[in-house]
């Protein structure tokens, strides 16, 4: 029961009594002490509850003396929760003003807790936060709600290091200021913000690392790339150099591997044999060029001397324009060379073949260029990959031109001997006529006929060479017996075979072939005569034919000097002779085998020597492809 219930109900009690009072008065005799007894039993129910009212009331005081008790040990609590709490804690009103701090607060700021009350919180602000700390002020007066912000704390004194804390706020009303307070944490986050700053600017430097690393990676990659490009630009390059040895096919395929992959125009310059200095500018080049080339060369003579117009170094000019100082009169006059042709770029790059400059490759651009490393090292390996296909192909030239020079003169040289051996030959026949009748021809007759019919075969045999060599030897190609040739061949020059056993095994049955007969009694008699020629008296000669699958075989072998195994391979070629050392009177010009083989391809066919070496002997094989049967009957 509360106080105020408790003395409502003695007041109505008082008032009871007082009515009763007021009755007796007024009553007499009966009535009166009726009254006065209602009234005694009305004041002692009274009293009664008036008593039990007054214990309930003593329970309830002390109950609200224990809940004091407690509520005093709360608040000392509190207080001291407050006090020493490990984050600072204020109260201030509305405008900022601190009233109330706890001893965390006080250190944070530097200024004993003390010393706080009364001072704006905003002056311990930093600077650079102030207003957004005044701004919040603002919008909790304006009813906002809080929000937690984290601020630059400025410690007293000034100067001293700015502390970061994390602001939290709640407003409450004050039921003893009637007002709204404000109650702050100050939660010092310093060292959380520093880690975090750290840890960001650790983020921010790994990924400056990261980018770093995948900027080179990249870099490399892209390098990769374009030297993967560069190696597979010189492979081709080095494949189309070596695809031919045609000096013309050369320089078309040098201007197709630098045109466009390197620059816009290229010529190349060579040192010719006779020691001047040419220049190859019918391929990579504009039409416009060639006028100007020439009007640049008629106002530019060569200087003595190939060697001085040759480059010595790779020049790189990024623009024609602005020539690079310290360059030698060459360089200079190559430079303008550059410019007259309309190039704003250019490469001069030196064809070094085994330490020789033998000329040069000339690149130019139609717009400036900065050369890079990558094209100085492109440049350079193209350069040494056009200098050795160039070099090539010019000695291939050199050797066709040679080759040509040689047959001209084999042919010549065979025509002009005809007439002499002509007259030699009738000078031995009317030498023969004279002496005959008295029986006494003189032995030097005989000689000097021999002698005239080898060297006119010999001429005969130089003449077909050269008629190979130019492609013009006729074939009379019709269907044969190449039995009866063989055989035939066989009896002629068996009278040359003195000493020696001539053998012939010969088919059964005729073998034609499309061929030409007297080519093909020459192409025997070559052999036949070598053979005798390299056997021994007492040695022996085997001519055979016959049929070998679809083919038909002539195999002329002996019991001679045989052949040396290394000289085998090569043994068709021209002037090629099994023995040099060997007595040069059975020797010869090295033609014979070379004819051979020629004329056996003309026909179709091909033929083989085999020797186990020296002193074994020796075979050659021909295999000719047989008539069909409608020719054989025919020819039959």
């Amino acid at each position: 029961m509360s106080d105020s219930a408790f003395e409502q109900q003695l007041s109505s009690a008082l008032e009871r009594v007082a009515e009763l009072r007021l009755k007796a008065d007024r009553a007499e005799g009966d009535e009166a002490r009726d009254l006065l007894g209602e009234g005694l039993e009305e004041l002692g129910v009274a009293f009664e509850e008036l008593r039990v009212a007054q214990e309930h009331l003593q329970t309830q005081n002390e109950a609200l003396a224990v809940a004091e008790a407690e509520a005093d040990a709360e608040r000392e609590r509190y207080q001291d929760l407050f006090e020493y709490a490990p984050s600072g804690y204020l109260v201030t009103d509305d405008e900022g003003v601190i009233r109330r701090v706890n001893l965390a607060a006080g250190e944070l700021l530097n200024v004993p807790a003390k010393y706080l009350t009364g001072k704006p919180l905003a002056v311990f602000v930093a600077a650079e936060d102030r207003s957004v700390f005044l701004g919040q002020l603002s919008g909790l007066r304006a009813g906002q709600p809080a929000r937690i912000r984290t601020l630059r704390i400025q410690p007293r004194p000034e100067g001293s290091d700015v502390r970061v804390a994390e602001l939290t706020v709640v407003p409450f009303h004050d039921p003893d200021s009637r007002g709204t307070q404000l109650r702050w944490q100050l939660r010092d986050v310093t060292v959380l913000h520093q880690s975090a700053a750290e840890l960001r600017r650790l983020n921010a430097e790994l990924e400056a690392r990261v980018r770093s690393r995948t900027a080179d990676l990249e870099e490399l990659l892209t390098e990769k790339t374009k030297a993967e490009r560069r190696l597979e630009y010189l492979c081709d390059a080095g494949r189309a150099f070596a695809s031919s040895l045609d000096f013309s096919a050369t320089l078309d395929n040098v201007a197709r591997q630098v045109v466009p992959a390197v620059g816009d125009w290229c010529f190349i310059e060579l040192v010719a044999p006779d020691g001047t200095l040419r220049r190859y500018t019918d391929r990579g080049l504009g039409e416009d060029h060639a006028p100007r080339l020439r009007a640049w060369e008629e106002n530019h003579p060569p200087r003595a001397g190939t060697a001085a117009e040759l480059p010595t170094r790779k020049l790189l000019l990024a623009d024609t324009a602005v020539p690079p100082p310290g360059l030698s009169a060459a360089e200079a006059d190559q430079v303008e060379l550059f410019a007259a042709l309309g190039w704003r770029a250019a490469l001069w790059l030196p064809l070094i073949v085994t330490g020789r400059t033998i000329g040069a490759l000339c690149v130019g651009s139609a717009r400036p260029r900065a050369w890079s490393e990558a094209d100085r090292l492109l440049a350079g390996e193209l350069a040494r990959q056009v200098a050795a296909a160039v070099r090539n192909a010019d000695l291939v030239r050199q050797l066709e031109d040679a080759d040509r020079r040689k047959d001209e003169f084999l042919a010549t040289l065979a025509h002009e001997l005809r007439n002499p051996l002509g007259a030699i030959g009738n000078a031995a026949h009317v030498l023969r006529a004279q002496f005959e009748p008295a029986g006494e021809v003189p032995p030097a007759v005989g000689v000097i006929e021999r002698q005239a019919r080898r060297i006119a075969r010999l001429v005969d045999d130089l003449l077909d060479v050269s008629r190979i060599a130019r492609g013009t030897l006729l074939v009379q190609m019709t269907t044969v017996n190449l039995v009866e040739v063989a055989a035939a061949t066989t009896e002629a020059v068996r009278p040359t075979a003195n000493g020696l056993d001539l053998v012939t095994e010969l088919a059964g049955e005729p073998l034609w072939v499309r061929a030409d007969a007297s080519r093909l009694d020459q192409v025997l008699t070559n052999l036949l005569t070598n053979a005798i020629k390299f056997t021994d008296v007492g040695g022996m000669v085997t001519v055979t034919v016959e049929r070998a699958d679809d083919a038909a075989v002539v195999r002329v072998k002996d019991t001679g000097a045989g052949i040396p195994a290394n000289v085998l391979p090569r043994l068709f070629g021209l002037f090629v002779q099994a023995d040099p050392g060997r007595d040069r009177a059975q020797g010869g010009l090295g033609i014979g085998l070379h004819l051979v083989k020629r004329l056996v391809e003309l026909h179709g066919g091909t033929v083989e020597a085999r020797s186990a070496g020296p002193g074994t002997g020796s075979e050659f094989i021909i295999r000719l492809p047989q008539a069909g049967d409608g020719e054989a009957i025919r020819a039959a």
